[in-house]
Order: structure tokens, then sequence, then C-alpha cells
């Protein structure tokens, strides 16, 4: 997600027309003089002056003006000079909307146009500063990095409408971010991921689906966009999109990732028949991928319980017994590195056990099934005996998480062993 601050921003623009030489004894042509002379907070106090006085405030001139010495505050490595003005890069793009809007022969076009050539790379660099922190506070800090988004995401629409506002001009900044390896493009992107953070859903999809049309490349602009519209109970816009990002992308990593959102949305829209057919269908391809297995594994477990509430029992057993296989064999395809695959695996094999026996315990303790006593006795006994080996590797493994501890309590109190109770007491 992050991106580095590119390049430096011209501090000056200068320009030889002959009407500027025309020296007026007015606050318009001090600022212009003081602009020239870099003493930028002068120039400021008399352009400021200019803008609001009733002979210069609706001329074009004056705006131009303003903006270049705005320019020259908001491109300043003078921090107390920036600091004088809230928002000098906002105050440079204002005022040259005003010189347009003033501006009805265009004399000022190719001026302005100059002056939002370097203003629009400004507002990159400044936004992709913003987005960054942004992106390093995003777990540390979400308050702090939400309200960084929302600065970064002004700057990236801004620079949008300066793009725009600049015509066939624009190609200029086209080719000055080109020259750093920078498509335009991102700006989109990153104005979508902002809009995303910080729960501006309309604005996100606005961005996204723009760069889905221009085929951009990448994971996170099909990602997001089709979680956003699965959140909005669309499906099958969310699968499309899913669709679009694979035909697009040639890279194995992200068309790796967009099958593990399809599989992801096909899971949680309850799609299991179609679930199934996909990670079947991506296991005949790559027998190995542990992701896929043990996803296949949880498809399986939930169609099991589907198949038990059905009372389906003959099914129910048979995807339980699948699920499992499936689990035990990731579980054997882990390394020393897949530690942390190691400690779910553990604890969701050592739990579905437990979950197991606990369910013909129950059935043992109901004198309906007084006859059967000893059949469902030995039942939940096999299965808390299986379970036992999964949850003490899981506590091994990820000492912090205590599920196990209960677990493993209940089945040594059934079994009378008050010693491992105890030990078990005291890691709560």
């Amino acid at each position: 997600m992050k991106d580095k601050k590119l390049f430096p921003i011209l501090l000056l623009l200068v320009f030889g027309f002959n009407y500027f030489a025309q020296s007026q004894p007015n606050v318009r042509t001090s600022a212009w003089n003081y602009y020239k002379e870099r003493q930028f907070a002068k120039a400021k106090e008399a352009i400021d002056k200019a803008s609001t006085h009733e002979l210069t405030a609706t001329d074009p001139k004056t705006w131009y003006f303003k903006a270049l010495i705005y320019l020259s505050i908001a491109s300043s490595n003078d921090s107390v000079l920036r600091s004088s003005t809230a928002d000098p890069i906002t105050e440079t793009f204002e005022a040259v909307k005003k010189s347009r809007e003033f501006d009805a022969k265009k004399a000022f076009y190719t001026d302005n146009n100059a002056v939002l050539k370097e203003l629009t790379l400004l507002l990159y660099n400044d936004g992709t500063d913003k987005y960054n922190l942004g992106v390093i506070n995003l777990t540390t800090n979400p308050s702090l990095s939400n309200l960084n988004f929302n600065k970064a995401l002004t700057r990236f629409q801004q620079f949008i409408e300066s793009f725009a506002m600049m015509g066939k001009d624009s190609m200029g900044v086209v080719l000055e971010l080109a020259r750093y390896q920078v498509d335009a493009k991102n700006v989109y992107y990153y104005a979508g991921n902002c809009a995303y953070q910080t729960g501006q859903k309309d604005k996100a999809v606005s961005f996204y689906q723009g760069l889905v049309n221009a085929k951009f490349q990448g994971f996170e602009v099909y990602a997001n966009l089709a979680d956003i519209y699965f959140e909005r109970g669309d499906t099958t816009r969310a699968f499309t999109v899913i669709d679009k990002g694979k035909k697009v992308n040639t890279d194995k990593n992200v068309l790796k990732n967009l099958d593990l959102k399809e599989l992801q949305i096909y899971q949680l829209a309850g799609k299991m028949d179609e679930l199934k057919n996909k990670l079947e269908a991506a296991l005949n391809e790559d027998p190995n991928n542990i992701t896929f297995l043990v996803t296949l594994g949880e498809t399986y477990y939930t169609i099991s319980e589907k198949l038990a509430e059905e009372k389906k029992t003959a099914e129910a057993d048979e995807y339980w017994n699948k699920a499992m296989n499936l689990f035990l064999k990731s579980l054997e395809k882990t390394t020393d590195a897949d530690k942390e695959m190691r400690f779910l695996l553990n604890n969701k094999i050592g739990t579905i056990y437990y979950n197991k026996g606990a369910d013909y315990y129950n059935q043992a303790i109901d004198k309906a099934n007084e006859s059967r006593e000893k059949e469902l006795k030995d039942l939940y006994s096999k299965y808390f005996d299986m379970a036992i080996p999964y949850l003490e590797k899981s506590m091994e493994l990820n000492p912090a998480d205590k599920a196990a501890i209960p677990l493993l309590i209940k089945i040594y109190l059934l079994k009378g062993d008050m010693k491992k109770v105890t030990e078990l007491n005291k890691l709560k």
C-alpha cells in the first residue's frame, strides 16, 4: 500500500510577460514585486489585501498572482512560512479556480495551467505522504490512521480536479510522473483505498470502478470493490469484479489472492456446493496447497453440520470424515516455518474431536439412551482421548491462547485426573 515521495517541487515560477513590467503603485504590484524578491510573507500579506479589494478582487491577474505566491509558500522548506497559512496548498488551488472564473478571455489559461502542473505534483507528494502515515498507523492508531487517510483523500481529489482542469496540458503531469515510474492512475488507486479505509464506500466504488474499467492491475482494487458489492447484497457483481481482476492480472501472487477472495465470498455467501466444486478443482491443479486443503476441510465440515441438522446422519458422517482427513493431511504438510498454521490446525482438530465427544456424552446422560449407555461412553471417551494431544499441542505452540484449557479441564474431570485439572487451572 505504501509509496514514496517522488520529486521536489519548483519553488518559483517567473514569467517575463510585458504586463508584469508595468509598475503600478498599488497593492497587487507590491505583491508581485515581493514575490520576485522571494519575500513571500510580505507578498502574501499584499495579495490577500488585493484579492479582497473591490478594484482587484474580480481581476484574474490578482488570483493568478495569489496562486503563484501561495504555491511558493506551500513548496517552501521554511516551516514557519508554511505554517503562516492553515492550508497553502488548498489556497493555491482555490486561487487558480478563481482566476479561471474571472478569466473570460482565457488570458491566463496557459499561466494557470503552469501553476496547476506544479500544484498537481505537490498534491501527489503531500497525498502520498499522508497516505503512508495512514498505512503506518492502520493497526496501532486507527483514529490517527483515519485522519491521515481523510487528509490524503482530499489531496487526491484535488489532484484529480486539477488534472481535469488542465485539459490537454495534463499530459505534462503524466510525463512527469512517468519519469519516476508512477502511473497517473495510481492517484485513483490511493483515493479508492483512502475512501475504503474511512468507510466512504460510495466514493470508493467510484474510484475503484473507474480503475476496473481501465483494466488496472493489482489485488486491492478488485478485492475491496468485490467486498463492497457483497456487503450490499450484490453477490453477482462481486463475482464479476473478481473475474475481471483475473482476466487483467498476470502476477501469480495476485491471481492466487484473487482466487482466495473468490472462495471467501462463496463461503460467506453460504454457497457451499459452488465453493466445494471450486476448491476440488483448485486442488487438482495444486494438491499441496495448504490453504486450499484447510478451506475445503472447513467447507466439508460446514456441509456436515448442515446435513446433521437435516437428520441425514450417514451423509453428515461422510463429510465429517472428509473434513477431518483434510485437516490431518494439512497438518502433516506444515513445516517449522508454519507455526501459526500448526497452532490453528491443532486447535481446530482438537476442538472438533472434543465437540464430537461432547455430543456423545450428552446422548449418554440422556435417560432416553439408557440402553446405549456403555456404547455412548466408549464413543465419547474415544473422541475425548483423541482430542487431548491436539489441544495440548496447541497450548504448547501458543501459550498465550487459553481456549484449549477449559476443554481439557472438562475431559480430565471426566477421567478423574485431578492432578491434571489442578495444573490446568493454574494456567488460566
